[in-house]
């Protein structure tokens, strides 16, 4: 799509959001993300975005999915997260399992399928102990001897708790009993080598909504609140980092929203500065606040914490830094 086709869907976004969740952020993380809005999402077009049309999506492109993410996180980052999940994860993992025509029953709420974040580690079988997102749903997306699976399992105690970040999804590490595989990817590891740098600028997206929802707040805050009879624009301490990561934001944006072909190099590489970049900026809006931006109902702690928990959602760091690393040198890389 053309970069005017691309900014009407996120004009077209805000106006949905600022009708239907502005002021409800807040909610979400509290009692999670409901059916209904989820309903209003899909209705409008933005849930399945990348899923094609015959599959009951809307059959984007790259640019505007990842321009839905990041107007998404503007809002909620968990919002934001539970598209991605579709998207990103469920969608093109039940894809290379020939198991599409399961999303029907996905989308429309009829099926859960809880996922196993051990897949994005580098020693993705080690220990029993697993860590799930939606961790009560009666299929599971489940690393089992190496191998990524689809299964239907047997949830005893579903163990969630509330967890640092991104809390309207709920997180856990359950109890359960595998009943029987659906299907699988013979060559795990290849697949999710390929997949980590294939969906790394949609988690970007995120981190960049993010860090663009923290930096407008804390300018708006410092021009409005004083002291000592002055705006806290005013002041160099406060002033001076937010006119700089302004400026980094722009350069992140346009990187990620151009619509030109990206190596794995830079796929990867701006999903790490992006997710970095979140974590400063949202950490310079809760100093900008003061005391407020720890307040659940001002909006601004939450983009700290879930900016924590994209940095370590999506596996170990280092093994994401070595794929890196490989794809710069064209080898193995940083092994030591």
């Amino acid at each position: 799509m053309s970069n005017e086709e691309t900014e009407l869907i996120r004009s077209s976004l805000d106006d949905f959001l600022s009708r239907e969740l502005y002021g409800n952020e807040t909610e979400i993380e509290r009692t999670g993300i409901s059916s209904e809005f989820l309903g209003k999402l899909s209705q409008q077009g933005f849930l399945a975005a990348i899923v094609p049309a015959e599959l009951g999506g809307s059959g984007l492109d790259n640019t505007s999915y990842r321009a839905i993410l990041m107007e998404l996180a503007r809002y909620s980052g968990s919002v934001a997260l539970r598209v991605l999940l579709l998207n990103s994860l469920v969608y093109r993992i039940l894809k290379k399992m020939g198991k599409e025509s399961m999303l029907g029953d996905v989308l429309s709420g009829k099926l859960a399928i809880s996922i196993d974040t051990s897949m994005f580690s580098s020693f993705a079988a080690a220990g029993s102990e697993k860590f799930f997102i939606d961790p009560g749903a009666p299929v599971s997306l489940l690393m089992n001897n190496n191998e990524l699976v689809l299964a239907s399992v047997k949830v005893g105690k579903a163990g969630s708790y509330r967890q640092l970040g991104f809390r309207g999804i709920p997180f856990g590490n359950p109890e359960f009993t595998t009943i029987e595989k659906i299907a699988g990817v013979s060559d795990t590891r290849k697949f999710m080598d390929e997949l980590i740098p294939e969906i790394s600028p949609e988690i970007a997206s995120i981190a960049i909504g993010m860090a663009e929802a923290s930096i407008d707040k804390a300018r708006e805050y410092s021009k409005v609140r004083k002291a000592f009879g002055t705006s806290l624009s005013s002041f160099q301490p406060l002033a001076f980092p937010l006119a700089i990561l302004s400026t980094q934001l722009k350069s992140l944006s346009e990187f990620l929203m151009s619509p030109a072909e990206r190596t794995d190099t830079d796929k990867l590489g701006i999903k790490e500065l992006a997710t970095e970049f979140a974590i400063v900026a949202s950490k310079q809006s809760l100093q900008t606040h003061g005391g407020y931006g720890y307040i659940e109902d001002f909006g601004i702690e939450k983009f700290y914490r879930d900016s924590l928990a994209l940095n370590s959602l999506f596996g170990e760091r280092v093994h994401s830094l070595r794929l890196l690393a490989k794809s710069y040198y064209g080898e193995e890389a940083g092994n030591l």
